[in-house]
């Protein structure tokens, strides 16, 4: 039997006696949309953007600025904006997870124990 894991297909050898059948997917054995997404992987400080520039405009934002997560749950995230130049907290706001990219740049371990201050 062959199947696709969304990477590269597997060919699996397995006896009739050892399969089990569903009707439909199980909810324990559903992905969650948050791990099937990737964004299972989120972590505080993780730098982000929208993923849509009306966003910008609703939260009174400038284009393709970053944000810093804060806090998170499994479907909302708390995102620290700064002003352009760095120095004060523009916003701090609740999206949704799903509305986010995930920055590869991480932020340096002096800034985080930086904004450790500014949160607190």
């Amino acid at each position: 039997s062959e199947f696709y894991t969304g990477k590269d297909i597997a060919d699996l050898c397995v006896k009739e006696e050892d399969l089990k059948v569903w009707d439909k997917i199980p909810e324990e054995k559903s992905p969650t949309k948050f791990a099937y997404l990737g964004l299972d992987k989120i972590k505080k400080y993780d730098l982000v953007k929208f993923n849509n520039n009306i966003l910008y405009q609703v939260y009174n934002l400038q284009k393709d600025m970053r944000g810093i997560v804060v806090d998170f749950d499994s479907k909302n995230a708390k995102i620290m904006f700064f002003n352009p130049q760095n120095i004060e907290i523009q916003a701090i706001i609740d999206v949704k997870i799903e509305d986010l990219i995930f920055d590869k740049e991480k932020i340096s371990e002096k800034l985080k124990n930086e904004l450790l201050l500014k949160i607190n």
